[in-house]
């Protein structure tokens, strides 16, 4: 509110979905245009408001792009999907869902931690034989679950959405288990290699003198998006903006995306990029989209 009795006319923000979706129908009463480079729950854009620009594909896009691109790379059978019951782990196991069954795949199993237990769960994998388990949640579940199915004898691919995507994972689940089970999840925003996005690290690191910070692309291109529509119309007016910003299409951004919006402000074309989760690192496997 104090921003926008400021006159502020963009704002690059906010940080994550828990602060953005209240603030958004704040600044869309103003006319303000909202660009968060980080905040990926669906629910921010199905609010229905026209201000709404996001960098970032979210949660339910990234992992039902997830869902086709493992039935179509690796046939997507006899895989289970599970939960950690959390309505992050229940809309990313959903939405992944979604994505097998566009290309025909229906997973052998599904039930969430907190109904079944670890063991239901390890239970459910050695009944219905699957090869696969993908896992909505954070590391700190599916890490000791993967554990649990190493130790019943299981040898199979684990998958998960960003929230299992960190370095920490292997130290969790141990060396020996992440060795003999492949661990493959996949991250929004990752930053493919292109001209543009390795321009951008070495100005960063040239200025800061650290590594590119997660979000930090898409957040410089935010404020570039920003001040291409000022040049692009000669104004600085709130609406003249927001309607602007809202004809983005085709431009080359520093993380590597070709950002253009559609009518409820997300991504056209979201990338993704593909790990596998070693002991002490993650290993890229590609981008995909």
């Amino acid at each position: 509110r104090e921003l926008v009795q400021a006159g502020v006319v963009a704002v690059v923000g906010h940080l994550n979905s828990g602060t953005s979706i209240p603030a958004a129908p704040v600044y869309a009463r103003a006319g303000v245009a909202m660009l968060t480079p980080s905040a990926t729950n669906p629910r921010l854009t199905e609010l229905g408001l026209n201000n709404l620009f996001r960098l970032v594909p979210n949660d339910a896009s990234v992992n039902r792009l997830w869902g086709q691109h493992w039935a179509r790379t690796e046939g997507g059978g006899s895989t289970a999907v599970f939960n950690d019951g959390s309505p992050y782990g229940v809309g990313t196991s959903n939405s992944f869902i979604d994505g097998l069954m566009l290309q025909g795949v229906r997973p052998v199993a599904g039930a969430t931690l907190l109904a079944e237990g670890r063991s239901g769960l390890v239970q459910q994998v050695l009944a219905s034989r699957a090869g696969a388990v993908y896992f909505g949640g954070m590391d700190s579940e599916a890490a000791p679950l993967l554990r649990a199915l190493h130790e019943a004898g299981w040898r199979g691919h684990l998958l998960g959405p960003d929230g299992i995507c960190t370095l920490a994972f292997g130290k969790l689940a141990g060396r020996e288990v992440v060795q003999a089970n492949p661990v493959l999840c996949i991250e929004p925003g990752a930053n493919p290699p292109t001209a543009a996005y390795e321009a951008f690290a070495a100005r960063y690191v040239a200025r800061f003198g650290i590594a590119v910070q997660v979000f930090a692309p898409q957040a410089y291109d935010a404020a570039r998006l920003i001040i291409a529509a000022v040049l692009r119309t000669g104004s600085t007016e709130r609406e003249t903006l927001r309607a602007e910003l809202a004809r983005t299409q085709g431009f080359a951004g520093a993380s590597g995306e070709r950002i253009g919006f559609d009518g409820r402000g997300e991504l056209v074309e979201p990338i993704m990029a593909r790990f596998r989760l070693l002991p002490e690192q993650r290993q890229l496997q590609g981008y995909f989209h």
